[in-house]
């Protein structure tokens, strides 16, 4: 929620105002095109890093920590990327909830 939230809710601003090097990505049924930042997309993996460090203690052991660190941040911010504009909120959700549940259920 929080990578959502922040992370999300300040890529657009900072990718705005600060993102000189843009990026175009394909939508999901490929007519369409989507412009993005790479300022906005380090803004979602930023916060998706730091949110996992954040609450490091939630976690189990160690392992779902560590996969958690690596593999939530690049996953958030590809979904943010490629999801449809008006869209990107509840696929964040549905992405970052998933993956984090078969993370915490595997190990």
């Amino acid at each position: 929620m929080f990578t959502v939230a922040i992370g999300d809710g300040l890529a657009e601003p900072v990718g705005t105002y600060l993102g000189k090097k843009k990026y175009v990505v394909p939508s999901w049924n490929l007519k369409n095109r989507y412009v993005r930042s790479y300022a906005g997309s380090f803004c979602v993996y930023f916060f998706a890093l730091l949110f996992i460090i954040l609450y490091r203690g939630e976690f189990e052991n160690p392992q779902e920590f560590w996969t958690s660190a690596l593999l939530f941040p690049p996953i958030m911010t590809l979904s943010e990327a490629f999801a449809p504009h008006s869209m990107d909120t509840p696929i964040m959700m549905l992405v970052g909830f998933s993956l984090l549940y078969e993370i915490c259920a595997y190990f």
